[in-house]
């Protein structure tokens, strides 16, 4: 025989509550086309994208920038599964901005800096699920 310790309690729901986004920018034979973002319930903004070349190229981190209004927001974490990009292949992404350094009423902008400047914008935060 089991017993339950709680039988009535409801389990546990994730604290991440994720919502398609389908954006795509291009700079020059790298695309960056994000999935889908997130909000936690302990202040953090998650979005997750891929990134895809036309040739064999090492990606560099630091062409990604977040921007709100023309100001630069600090991105917390970055998270790539790669950096050596080929054709057909996708390094997969996540970026991590704490809630507390955008404003929620502005939409963000995530940039990709190379010879060139490219972006894609994405809902304000307020908007988020």
């Amino acid at each position: 025989m089991v017993y339950l310790e709680n039988p009535r309690e409801k389990p546990r729901s994730s604290t991440v509550s994720w919502s398609k986004l389908r954006s795509h920018l291009r700079n020059d034979d790298l695309t960056l086309e994000t999935k889908r973002i997130a909000k936690t319930k302990d202040g953090v903004l998650l979005v997750e994208f891929e990134i895809s070349a036309d040739s064999k190229i090492k990606f560099r981190p630091e062409w990604i920038w977040l921007t709100q209004n023309g100001i630069t927001r600090p991105i917390h974490s970055l998270a790539l599964s790669g950096q050596e990009l080929r054709a057909g292949e996708r390094v997969q992404g996540v970026m991590q901005v704490l809630r507390d350094d955008v404003s929620g009423s502005l939409p963000l902008k995530i940039e990709l800096r190379r010879k060139k400047t490219s972006y894609l914008t994405i809902p304000k935060v307020a908007a988020w699920k």
